[in-house]
This record gives C-alpha cells, sequence and structure tokens, in this order.
C-alpha cells in the first residue's frame, strides 16, 4: 500500500494505492482539514493483537489521526489534540517510532514554533478500543528560518531525524530517557532548494553521522 496526503483545507484526504499505481478508492479517506504527512508503523498492540497503523497530523483540527491498516479504519475516536499547552499549533510533520519495548510513540513537528523543543513526543497507548496519545517529552532545536515537516525514525538504532528546512537534517536520540542532546548537523551544503522528504532504507553501508 502507498499512503498519500492531499493538503485540501476542508476537502484534503489520506488516498491509498497499490503498488501499480491504482488509486483504491474504497480504502481512501476524505473530507479531511489539511492532512499533512503520514507515517505507518507495525505490530501495535491493540484489543490484544498485533495491528499496523498509520498516523497523520491533521492540520486544520490541531490533531494527530491514526488508523488501522490494511482496512484504513480510524481508531482514535475522533483525534489526539497537540501541542495543547501551546498557542502555536499547526501539526506538520509526523514519524512514528516503536521501541525496544514495543512501545510506539509519535513525533510531530509544527509549522512554527520556538527555538528549542519545536517536535514534542507522545506515546501511543490503547484504552479498550480507541488509541490515545500521552505526550512525553518536547525536543528539538529550530532555525526559524523556514518550517519543519520532514521526520523520519530510525526504530533499529533509535535515532529521530528532522528537516531544519534551509539549514540541515538534525539528529536526536529517539529515546526520551536518553536526553535532548542534539547528535549531529548536516545536509547544510549542496541543498538548493528546501530540505523536505527524509526516508531511511535497509541495505547499504554508509558512513556514521
Amino acid at each position: 500500500m502507498i499512503l498519500g496526503t492531499d493538503k485540501g483545507d476542508s476537502t484534503g484526504g489520506i488516498f491509498v494505492f497499490n503498488l501499480e499505481g491504482k488509486l483504491d478508492t474504497a480504502l481512501s479517506i476524505t473530507n479531511l482539514e489539511r492532512p499533512n504527512n503520514i507515517d505507518t508503523e507495525y505490530g501495535f498492540q491493540f484489543q490484544g493483537n498485533s495491528v499496523d497503523i498509520a498516523a497523520f497530523t491533521e492540520r486544520g483540527k490541531d490533531m494527530i489521526r491514526v488508523i488501522s491498516l490494511p482496512d484504513c479504519k480510524f481508531i482514535d475516536n475522533g483525534g489526539i489534540p497537540v501541542f495543547e499547552d501551546d498557542s502555536i499549533r499547526s501539526p506538520m510533520g509526523i514519524a512514528l517510532y516503536k521501541d525496544k519495548n514495543n512501545q510506539v510513540f509519535a513525533f510531530v513537528g509544527r509549522k512554527d514554533g520556538p527555538a528549542d523543543g519545536n517536535i514534542y513526543q507522545y506515546q501511543l497507548l490503547a484504552n479498550d478500543s480507541v488509541v490515545s496519545g500521552v505526550k512525553v517529552r518536547e525536543l528539538g532545536k529550530f532555525s526559524k528560518k523556514k518550517e519543519i515537516e520532514a521526520i523520519v525514525v530510525d526504530d533499529k538504532l533509535g535515532y529521530v531525524y528532522y528537516s531544519d528546512e534551509n539549514v540541515g537534517v538534525r539528529k536526536y536520540y529517539a529515546d526520551a530517557e536518553k536526553g535532548n542532546e542534539e547528535l549531529a548537523l548536516f545536509a547544510q551544503t549542496s541543498i538548493t532548494e528546501d530540505h523536505e522528504g527524509l526516508s531511511i532504507f535497509r541495505g547499504c553501508k554508509l558512513n556514521s553521522v
């Protein structure tokens, strides 16, 4: 399945395609308020079962949404509000992380915010038949030159990366217990436009950063 966001202000949606590029209208979700980014995670414990999920930011409602896969059904009881303790909200980027204890977390960024602590980390919890979110911490430097949208997590090694647009890519520990120290800032040169999408794949050996 390929899951893509269409950022309509009141007519946005999550559109689902197969690997041949054919749209699956039965699984696609419409009439959302500016869905921004989406990510998937596997093996989330829900109602006594191990299920796959996707989570996305619904920017027009200042919340994240969680759906089960492959049926693409909401399991969040109308959404999980984010950045409730700040007047600056407008969630954009999101990345899911499963730690070694099989706990699942969402890292959520926003269009604007403070120079430090711009990203919030939430633990996703299954309570009866509903998924909820509990804030774990604030982390992440922000240059305020543009915005933070692209976020990705390396589950295997336990790092979260995000693009501080027009500056570079920042690296932190995904595990909150390891602290909020910035581990690296890279990709600062040879980028001619915004630092946008990020992805991680397994299969090649690169020098560590």
